[in-house]
């Protein structure tokens, strides 16, 4: 065997381990490049993110695992009122407890996405047609059901105003700073004990 090719082996071999070492690093802060040809298809698994820059992959790694909890903590809250105002109303409850301009808002969105037959339509329920900030309103309008779960009204504008803004910041592709990070997690584990998650 040649000198060039005994070389060219061994950097094979290096750059696999490379690999394998940046996967199980990923792999440890919960991003899951592996599997992810089975949920995203191929295209997507061949990915490698080489030719952005370093702080831009350093910043989606650092806000990938906070996308994940933004998106259970946003559909659990979707999820806890819709379930919580049909246990007190039957399956009425958007029609007739909703507030009117989040229904109108509603409407005008579903309208609006029959006219792009070509992409993928939301969940059918009217609920996920909301803006995350449209929480508040809805569990305001129906307090007497919702308020030996909350502290206050102030409490529910509040920390749902806060989680809209860091919502925001992370769906908007920017990074948050480890404060925010800790303050969220907080949020979070609060929201777990009021929905009894």
């Amino acid at each position: 065997m040649s000198e060039q090719t005994i070389d060219k082996t061994r950097e094979f071999v290096f750059r696999g381990l490379l690999s394998l070492d940046s996967l199980q690093q990923l792999e440890g802060t919960g991003v899951y490049l592996r599997d992810s040809h089975k949920r995203l298809g191929s295209a997507l698994a061949e990915l490698t993110f080489a030719e952005f820059s370093a702080p831009i992959r350093d910043g989606a790694e650092k806000m990938a695992r906070l996308y994940v909890a933004f998106f259970c903590f946003e559909n659990s809250v979707r999820e806890f009122v819709a379930q919580k105002l049909r246990d007190a109303y039957g399956d009425t409850w958007w029609d007739a407890h909703v507030p009117a301009n989040i229904k109108s808002k509603v409407e005008n969105r579903k309208k609006e996405e029959q006219k792009n037959k070509w992409h993928q339509p939301r969940n059918r329920a009217d609920i996920n047609y909301t803006d995350f900030g449209d929480m508040p309103g809805i569990i305001l309008n129906n307090w007497l059901h919702f308020e030996d779960l909350f502290d206050s009204q102030e409490w529910v504008k509040a920390r749902f105003g806060d989680m809209e803004k860091s919502r925001n910041v992370i769906a908007h592709n920017n990074v948050l700073e480890d404060a925010e990070l800790e303050r969220i997690k907080l949020y979070l584990q609060d929201w777990a004990r009021i929905a009894g998650l």
